[in-house]
């Protein structure tokens, strides 16, 4: 009997920015974008964004106070999910949290656009 691979799943991530990391977080912003362009293109990244402390006056970066991120994932565990976070640029220059990261195997009921 042939086994079969581990099937896929939805993950909802939560990830909180380290205090003071504002000025790190914007300064390697593009390169986050840029490098999460394969995640988005393969599937494997279905939402993503910040979370922000209150609701900004206006939807300039200026104005946003960042508490962290947001995505949901598609993998096959936890690891896998914590694999592609640990590659990102806001690990790689302490911006995440990865102490206080969160990640739930999640059953997402409805979409919309």
């Amino acid at each position: 009997m042939a086994s079969s691979s581990p099937r896929t799943y939805e993950w909802l991530v939560v990830v909180p920015d380290k205090p003071g990391t504002r000025e790190a977080r914007l300064k390697v912003r593009p390169d986050h974008f840029a490098n999460m362009t394969k995640y988005v293109e393969s599937g494997a990244w279905k939402m993503g964004g910040a979370v922000l402390e209150d609701m900004p006056e206006d939807d300039s970066v200026d104005s946003m106070k960042f508490a962290g991120s947001t995505l949901v994932v598609v993998a096959k565990s936890r690891e896998e999910v914590l694999e592609m976070l640990n590659g990102d640029v806001y690990v790689k220059n302490g911006v995440w949290d990865m102490d206080k990261v969160m990640i739930w195997p999640a059953k997402i009921a409805f979409r919309n656009p």
